[in-house]
C-alpha cells in the first residue's frame, strides 16, 4: 500500500467513529484490508472468508438505518466485498447505489472507480470508461492506481493504445496494484501479439513476491507466447522464473511448464528438467513432473529393453490413477512379450504393440513390437497387418512395402491396402477372429497378479526389417502360409 493510500484509510475510520457509525462498519472496513492482504498472498480461502465477513458486517450496518450517512459507506463495501468474491454484477449494484445516496466526493470518487472496475470485469469498457475518467481525476495513491489498471484494460479491450500508459502508471505505484497490472499486461500483450511486452510483464512478475499470486496468469500467458512465437521464445520469458522471489511450490509450478515448453524443443531436456524438479518439489508437482518424465520418455521410446526405467520412475508415483494405469500396461507389454516370444502365443506382440501405440502413447515402442510380430509369426494371415499397422507410424521404405505386396499377395490385408479386393468375407472373417484371439490375451494378462508378470527385458529378436520377407501362399482357412 502507498504511502498516501496509507494514509487515507485511517482517516477514513477517524471519520467513521467521530459520525457515530457503528463498530460494525470499523470492523468491516478491518475484515475488507485482511480480505484484500489474503488475496495479495494468494491465500484464496482466508480472502474468501474475511469477503463475506466484510460484506456481513457492513450490511449490517445498513440494515441498521440505510438512510443514515454511513449508509453509503457501508455500500460501498458490499460492494467491495463482492469484487473480491468476482461477483461483479452485484459489486456493480452496490457501486451504483453508493452513488445514489451519498454526496461525499471523496466516496462518489472511489465507487465510480469500483464500478467501472466491476463493468470491466462484466465486459462492458464502454460504459466503464466515464466512470474511471471521473474517478482518476479525483483520486490518488492507490485508489488511482487501481482505476488506472481498470481504464487500461478497458481501453486496450476498445483497441486504445493508451491503455499500454495507464498500465504502465499503475505497475509504477507499486504496491499491490502493480503485480495485477504486470499480468494484466501479460495477457493484453499475448493477446496483441507484443513479445517485447509479455516479456518484460513477466519478468518484473519474478521480481516481485506479490507476483505469486499470478502464477497462474504467468503459466497461461508462456503457453500462449509458446504457440504464438514457438517454445523458444516461451522458454527466454520465463528465463527468470527459477529465481522468482516466491514461496517454493508456487515458484515450482512454473517451473514444470518451463520443463513441459523445454521437452516441446527437446524431449531430454524437458526430461532431465522434470526429474531434477521432481527431487526436490512438494509432492504434488513431484508426481507431476515425474508422471510427465515417463511420458515423454515413452514418447520416443524404440525398443522394449527401455520399459524398465520407466516403469521404475513409475512406481515412484504409484497410487495415481495415471501412474497406475501406465504401470498396469507396461507390465502387459512385458507379459504378453514374453509369451510371444516363447512361441506360446505369438499373437501377444500384436497385442503388446497396440497396447504401446493406443495406451502408452509410445508410437516407436508399437512400431517395434509390431515388426517383432510379422517376423515371429510371419506365415500367419495377420503378419502383413501387423506391418502395415507399422508402416501408418513410420513409413517403411518403398522397396520393403513391395517385397511386403509380392510376399503377401493374396492376403485380404494387401488386397484392402492396395484396393484391389473385392472378397470381403476374407478380411471380416480375419478380423473377426484377430479380434477375438486380442481379447482373450488380453484378459488373460489382466488376471495375472502383478507379481507374476515377467519382465520381457531383453529384444534379442530382430523386427522384420532385419529378416527376409517369407514367401509361400497363405491358407485363408487357418490363417498360415504354405512353404
Amino acid at each position: 500500500m502507498t504511502a498516501s493510500a496509507g494514509r487515507l484509510v485511517p482517516l477514513t475510520l477517524l471519520l467513521v467513529a467521530g459520525c457515530g457509525f457503528s463498530n460494525a462498519l470499523y470492523n468491516a472496513h478491518l475484515r475488507l484490508g485482511d480480505a484484500d492482504r489474503a488475496a495479495a498472498r494468494g491465500d484464496t480461502v482466508a480472502a474468501r472468508v474475511a469477503y463475506l465477513d466484510a460484506i456481513e458486517k457492513a450490511a449490517k450496518r445498513y440494515r441498521e438505518d440505510p438512510a443514515a450517512r454511513g449508509a453509503g459507506e457501508a455500500l460501498y463495501l458490499i460492494g467491495r466485498g463482492r469484487q473480491g468474491l468476482h461477483e461483479f454484477a452485484a459489486a456493480a449494484a452496490a457501486h451504483r447505489r453508493v452513488l445514489e445516496v451519498s454526496r461525499e466526493a471523496a466516496l462518489r470518487a472511489r465507487a465510480h472507480a469500483a464500478l467501472g472496475g466491476a463493468l470491466v470485469d462484466l465486459g462492458d469498457a464502454e460504459a466503464a470508461r466515464p466512470h474511471l475518467d471521473s474517478a482518476i481525476l479525483s483520486l490518488d495513491g492507490e485508489h488511482a492506481a487501481r482505476a488506472r489498471l481498470w481504464r487500461g484494460r478497458a481501453r486496450l479491450a476498445a483497441g486504445d493504445q493508451d491503455g499500454w500508459t495507464d498500465l504502465a502508471a499503475a505497475m509504477e505505484a507499486g504496491g499491490d496494484v502493480a503485480p495485477a497490472a504486470r499480468a494484466t499486461a501479460a495477457r493484453w500483450a499475448v493477446a496483441m501479439a507484443d513479445s517485447a511486452r509479455t516479456k518484460v510483464a513477466l519478468h518484473g512478475l519474478f521480481g516481485d513476491e506479490r507476483g505469486a499470486r499470478y502464477a497462474s496468469d504467468v503459466a497461461v500467458a508462456a503457453l500462449a507466447a509458446a504457440d504464438a512465437w514457438g517454445a523458444a521464445a516461451a522458454l527466454e520469458m520465463l528465463a527468470g522464473a527459477a529465481d522468482a522471489r516466491w514461496a517454493a511450490p508456487v515458484r515450482d509450478s512454473v517451473l514444470l511448464v518451463r520443463a513441459r515448453l523445454a521437452a516441446r524443443i527437446d524431449t531430454r531436456a524437458g526430461i532431465a528438467d522434470a526429474v531434477a524438479l521432481a527431487d526436490r518439489a512438494v509432492p504434488a508437482i513431484a508426481a507431476a513432473a515425474r508422471l510427465d518424465a515417463a511420458r515423454w520418455k515413452l514418447r520416443t521410446m524404440e525398443q522394449p529393453d527401455r520399459l524398465e526405467p520407466v516403469r521404475a520412475l513409475l512406481l515412484l508415483i504409484a497410487g495415481s490413477p495415471d501412474a497406475d494405469a501406465l504401470i498396469a500396461s507396461i507390465d502387459a507389454i512385458e507379459s504378453l512379450r514374453e509369451g510371444g516370444r516363447r512361441g506360446r502365443q505369438p499373437l501377444g506382440l500384436f497385442a503388446a504393440a497396440e497396447i504401446a501405440r493406443d495406451e502408452l502413447a509410445s508410437p516407436g515402442l508399437a512400431h517395434w513390437l509390431f515388426r517383432e510380430y510379422a517376423a515371429l509369426d510371419s506365415s500367419a494371415v495377420w503378419a502383413p497387418k501387423a506391418l502395415l499397422a507399422a508402416a501408418l507410424i513410420r513409413p517403411l521404405p518403398a522397396d520393403t512395402l513391395a517385397r511386403i505386396f509380392d510376399a503377401f499377395s493374396g492376403n485380404p490385408y494387401v488386397a484392402a491396402w492396395r484396393g484391389e479386393s473385392n472378397d470381403t468375407a476374407a478380411f471380416d472373417n480375419a478380423e473377426r477372429r484377430l479380434a477375438r484371439e486380442l481379447a482373450a490375451l488380453r484378459s488373460n494378462v489382466a488376471a495375472q497378479p502383478a507379481a507374476d508378470t515377467v519382465s520381457g527385458r531383453d529384444s534379442a529378436a530382430a523386427p522384420i526389417g532385419a529378416s527376409p520377407v517369407p514367401s509361400g501362399r497363405i491358407d485363408h482357412s487357418t490363417g498360415r502360409r504354405s512353404p
